[in-house]
């Protein structure tokens, strides 16, 4: 029933004409981006590789005495 109201199936009155299927095209990327997204979930080291150094400065580069209310050193 979900399919039939969501993507305008043979039997729903809702919907004049029926979605067709993925054409080739639409396939090739959605495959891409699926290949791409199992790919980064598995093996993460490349893109954490390439953050470590930015968010390892970010970090030493805090300041955390504004948080803990200290007063600044003179």
């Amino acid at each position: 029933m979900q399919q039939r109201i969501s993507f305008g199936g043979s039997y729903s009155r809702i919907f004049i004409i029926n979605i067709p299927d993925l054409n080739k095209r639409e396939f090739t990327v959605l495959l891409t981006l699926v290949v791409l997204t199992l790919m980064l979930g598995i093996y993460t080291a490349p893109v954490l590789d390439a953050m470590h150094y930015s968010v390892s400065t970010l970090i030493y580069s805090f300041d955390f005495s504004i948080i803990n209310g200290d007063a600044p050193k003179a």
